[in-house]
């Protein structure tokens, strides 16, 4: 099993400027989730906060919540996220397929941290 992480393609760096010894994740490319054959989920009251649910539901898996946000632009899950609210879900191959290009996009060589 790949690990589809958004975590998984960026690499690490030392942030000893806020405490010694931290590691951050770099930034890297903004991802471009195709939505031409996406679908939509409506928000119910136990959806408020938990995008993990909801790509759950929907992807029958958790941890691609983070593509459910990237497309409708939700930044905070409690005061983005209202009941009845229509999301758009992007296809798991789709949100594969921007990781993939993302993954093209980073340098290969050199160290990781």
């Amino acid at each position: 099993m790949t690990n589809d992480s958004r975590y998984s393609i960026s690499k690490t760096k030392s942030d000893d400027l806020i405490s010694i010894g931290r590691v951050r994740q770099e930034l890297w490319p903004s991802l471009r989730i195709n939505t031409e054959d996406a679908s939509y989920y409506v928000v119910n009251v136990s959806d408020i906060g938990r995008l993990d649910n909801i790509s759950h539901a929907v992807y029958g898996r958790s941890d691609l919540w983070w593509a459910i946000a990237l497309v409708n632009k939700v930044k905070n899950t409690f005061s983005d996220l209202t009941v009845g609210q229509t999301l758009l879900i992007p296809t798991i191959s789709a949100v594969i397929e921007a990781m993939e290009r993302a993954r093209m996009l980073l340098p290969t060589s050199g160290s990781n941290t």
